[in-house]
């Protein structure tokens, strides 16, 4: 499956699948359904991938050093 990768990992997804209600569409439809079925199973644990308040403390404190040196 090409989208495996993309579907999980440290990420939220929503997927939308359209269907048409023509017959001349149903295998189409069929195969939607089914894929939207089989990534519905998919089950992934988002996380924050940094600690932003440590960052932006470290940052205020050197804008503060050099502020200092003027």
């Amino acid at each position: 499956m090409y989208v495996q990768d993309s579907l999980g990992g440290n990420s939220k997804t929503m997927i939308i699948a359209n269907v048409s209600p023509s017959i001349c569409s149903a295998n189409e439809t069929l195969s939607t359904l089914k894929f939207a079925q089989r990534a519905k199973l998919i089950q992934n644990n988002a996380e924050v991938n940094e600690d932003a308040f440590g960052d932006i403390s470290a940052l205020q404190w050197q804008i503060q050093q050099l502020k200092a040196l003027e």
